[in-house]
């Protein structure tokens, strides 16, 4: 859907429209892979959530631990 969104903005004059995925999902190694297919098939933005499924396990330490691995990783595909 994302590759379909981004060549249709791409077709009718909008390259320069952002394309925002939503790629949260409580596993850090989906959420990793959901970025890289979403950058691959066109998106230029990641929208990631904080995993809720385990409230009790997503102390403040597992929080940062969580975006800091999903943020280094995208660094990497962008450059």
């Amino acid at each position: 859907m994302i590759y379909e969104i981004r060549r249709t903005l791409n077709i009718n004059g909008y390259e320069k429209v952002l394309v925002i995925a939503g790629t949260g999902t409580p596993s850090t190694r989906e959420t990793i892979e959901l970025c890289k297919d979403a950058q691959q098939a066109g998106a230029s933005h990641a929208l990631v959530l904080t995993p809720s499924v385990w409230p009790k396990a997503m102390t403040r330490e597992n929080i940062i631990r969580f975006h800091t691995q999903v943020c280094l990783y995208s660094y990497y595909l962008t450059t």
